[in-house]
């Protein structure tokens, strides 16, 4: 996201307040695509409103202090990620749909998320990720794995029986498929640089 030209757009910016003053009021049992889709857009507008920033560690406690009314209740976005989506829909591929802001968080598609084809949007964005050869890599007999991978470890785990298999279950390429069990793991670098995503706008 061009969050300088999103700041400067002010058709744009007036779709984003609306929006996040709708979720201010929608049910708390709205289902998963929805409060993916607030999440995404609750980081796009904290960026927005301390911009110009370099990076969302610039902002003291970005995730668990800065709070929004959310379904008529105060919450931060690690309420929403950590309170709401990961205990009451325990899908690991939400951390495939979730943008952070930073350069190493997975990009968002074009196009908001609809319960109707989440699953399908859901299994692309897994695809994508462990195949785009940034967030998994081989390299010298070892597994590189994003650090959202060991930060939500037991969420890939309780799915697959470990980061490696959950790995393989959406791996294209035979080099990551044919993985074997044990392979070393070894967590990149996270940027917390502000990134750039595909996302153009919260709806």
């Amino acid at each position: 996201m061009n969050f300088k030209a999103l700041q400067q757009d002010i058709a744009a910016r007036k779709d984003l307040a609306a929006f996040v003053s709708a979720i201010g009021i929608m049910p708390e049992s709205e289902p998963l695509a929805s409060w993916i889709n607030t999440y995404n857009a609750l980081v796009v507008d904290a960026v927005l409103q301390r911009y110009p920033i370099g990076s969302v560690g610039d902002v003291p406690d970005f995730f668990s202090k800065i709070m929004y009314q959310v379904a008529g209740k105060q919450r931060s976005l690690d309420d929403i990620e950590n309170g709401v989506m990961r205990p009451r829909f325990k899908d690991a591929r939400i951390h495939m749909a979730l943008n952070c802001g930073a350069v190493s968080c997975p990009n968002l598609p074009t196009i908001a998320f609809e319960q109707a084809t989440l699953d399908d949007q859901l299994t692309a964005l897994a695809v994508e990720v462990i195949n785009d050869g940034h967030h998994v890599a081989l390299k010298d007999g070892k597994l590189e794995i994003s650090a959202l991978f060991a930060w939500f470890e037991e969420d890939f785990v309780g799915e697959a029986g470990s980061i490696v298999g959950w790995v393989k279950r959406y791996a294209t390429s035979e080099n990551l498929k044919s993985l074997p069990d044990d392979i070393p793991l070894l967590e990149q670098p996270y940027d917390w640089n502000l990134g750039a995503s595909h996302v153009e706008d919260a709806h």
